[in-house]
């Protein structure tokens, strides 16, 4: 008995590999240009980041026309707050790039 493989020892057999790839074949095709797929992730988060400082300036607006100006200064503190994050990424991004 000691001489014996063991019965889930399947190294050698081609469809042995099968489960252990990607289910779709093109799950990873963006990731394989890296440094376009670093800009366009850089890209998203200042989009975002320049969306949500529009949003909180919004409802900063609202909160001033309503009467309620401690939180109007609160949402534009965290607008500017948003606006400037975004600014800052992409100026880094811009100084990454040799300033495109």
């Amino acid at each position: 008995d000691s001489g014996k493989e063991p019965l889930f020892a399947v190294k050698n057999l081609p469809f042995a590999d099968i489960s252990a790839r990607k289910p779709f074949s093109g799950y990873d095709v963006d990731t394989a240009n890296k440094k376009s797929y670093r800009e366009g992730k850089c890209m998203r988060h200042i989009y975002v980041r320049g969306v949500m400082s529009v949003v909180w300036f919004g409802t900063a607006l609202v909160s001033g026309l309503s009467g309620s100006l401690e939180t109007a200064g609160f949402y534009a503190i965290l607008g500017a707050l948003f606006l400037y994050s975004a600014y800052g990424v992409w100026k880094k991004e811009k100084d990454r790039n040799g300033g495109r």
